[in-house]
């Protein structure tokens, strides 16, 4: 119940405002563009991958430590299918894509 004579107090963190901007700085700073934008499309395609050559539709495991056990096996599997093919194109030690650079 609400007390006129004892209202709640709303405190600041100063430490995590700081670390709050410094973050931000570094969000909207060139090299932060360039990253976000260089990663924004390597999840989907590792997905797609996994569903549409590898035929993986669902966990058959219901316990988390499984679920880890085969999602481990499965990227185990992809990095090992990425290394093979790079092998086979002569793409070793180099970055599959250009790094954009930001206007």
């Amino acid at each position: 119940m609400w007390n006129a004579y004892n209202p709640k107090q709303i405190e600041t963190n100063p430490a995590y405002d700081a670390l709050l901007t410094a973050n931000q700085k570094r969000l909207i700073s060139a090299k932060g563009i360039q990253l976000r934008t260089n990663r924004s499309i390597q999840m989907e395609g590792t997905f797609g991958v996994l569903k549409g050559d590898f035929q993986f539709k669902q966990f058959n495991h219901r316990r988390k430590d499984n679920v880890h056990k085969i999602l481990y096996i499965l990227a185990i599997g992809f990095n090992l299918a990425k290394l093979h093919n790079r092998i086979q194109s002569g793409r070793i030690n180099k970055t599959l894509f250009e790094i954009k650079e930001v206007a």
